[in-house]
């Protein structure tokens, strides 16, 4: 009887292990067939290899192509409107636009807070996670801009403001891969329209781009030349770095497949993107990471060094200093202020110079100039 029940149990045993085999083969099948699926990006084939892409992303599988919109070009017509419910800053006036979707996730419609008296338009596009007292360092920006003579509109990123949903930054830090996608497109087609809407109206359209504005600033600028100049701020460009080195890394265990995604945007394979993107043009080459797309340094060479100043903390536990300089050398290099300080402190104590070296860029004015 022993070991007749002995030789059963082997035998279940076996039984058991041979099926966990064959669950654990067909789900490397069905790994192999999704990494082996060819998708469109901007009406081209291409291979990429992402885990979490989907085809709600605007990239669609081979089998019953369809046109996908092209990123980061859709038409934003911004329009006076009313004072939205849950302001976070005070203003005059307020302009408001039907969001962009791509990739079938809708935003939340277009917002920004405008100040209307000037000789020239200063787009304002915010961080991450902004909330509370950082809108009032916002609004003192505002108004040494406005004692400058210079209209300024502050654009309000998805989840944001009178965008937001929840709390921003929790909020942010959940995003599907998709989802992110979306929200740079949307974020980057809005500033582009409203840089043309200000160019059309004043003459001259500039750029003030903080942390994650200054990113998506950097694409804007790349691609809108209606913005005449920027200053970008505590940014940087290599996502993978900024969020295995920035205090964004605490987030990535319980974040969304966006966060994981770009933090594996890196390596030798994103330098050879890099490199053939330069030479052949972002739109030309299949990225390894639907992320690439969000970095800014795939676009930084496109900006030209005249056009843009930057301006770096030391100490930025966010946007490693590193990774400003990354930035710094693929937009070529350009006039560059290293101040003290950490992340959310240089708009406290540097906002005189981030005003002058807004006018010296945007208007090619010098200090002590009327």
């Amino acid at each position: 009887m022993g070991r007749g029940r002995q030789r059963r149990d082997q035998t279940e045993r076996r039984g058991h292990e041979e099926q966990r085999r064959g669950h654990e083969e067909q789900r490397r099948g069905h790994e192999e067939q999704r990494r082996g699926q060819t998708y469109t990006i901007d009406k081209e084939i291409h291979l990429v290899n992402c885990v979490g892409l989907t085809p709600k992303t605007g990239l669609t599988p081979k089998t019953g192509l369809t046109p996908s919109p092209r990123v980061y070009e859709a038409e934003v017509a911004w329009r006076e409107g009313t004072e939205p419910p849950h302001r976070c800053v005070k203003a005059p006036f307020w302009l408001e636009a039907a969001s962009p979707s791509w990739g079938g996730t809708q935003l939340t419609p277009s917002s920004a807070a405008f100040w209307p008296e000037g000789r020239g338009l200063v787009v304002l596009v915010h961080g991450i996670g902004v909330e509370g007292v950082l809108w009032r360092l916002y609004g003192r920006i505002v108004r040494r801009l406005q004692e400058r003579g210079v209209a300024c509109a502050l654009l309000f990123l998805p989840g944001h403001g009178p965008r937001a949903r929840g709390r921003p930054l929790a909020e942010m830090a959940r995003l599907s891969t998709e989802e992110a996608l979306a929200m740079a497109h949307g974020a980057v087609c809005e500033l582009r329209g409203l840089a043309r809407w200000g160019r059309e109206r004043y003459g001259r359209a500039g750029l003030l781009g903080v942390s994650l504005g200054g990113m998506l600033g950097t694409i804007g600028l790349a691609l809108e030349p209606a913005l005449t100049g920027g200053v970008l701020v505590v940014t940087g460009g290599g996502l993978s770095r900024i969020l295995r080195h920035g205090v964004t890394r605490l987030f990535l265990a319980s974040g969304g497949s966006a966060a994981r995604a770009a933090a594996r945007c890196g390596g030798a394979d994103y330098e050879a993107y890099l490199e053939r993107v330069r030479h052949e043009g972002w739109r030309s080459v299949p990225p390894p990471s639907p992320a690439c797309l969000v970095d800014p340094l795939t676009f930084a060479h496109l900006v030209g060094r005249e056009r843009v100043r930057m301006i770096l903390s030391r100490w930025d536990p966010v946007v490693p200093y590193g990774c400003g300089i990354d930035l710094w050398r693929a937009l070529g290099r350009p006039s560059l202020d290293r101040v003290p300080g950490a992340h959310g402190s240089v708009l406290l104590f540097h906002r005189d110079l981030i005003v002058q070296r807004l006018t010296e860029t945007v208007f090619r004015e010098r200090k002590g100039s009327p």
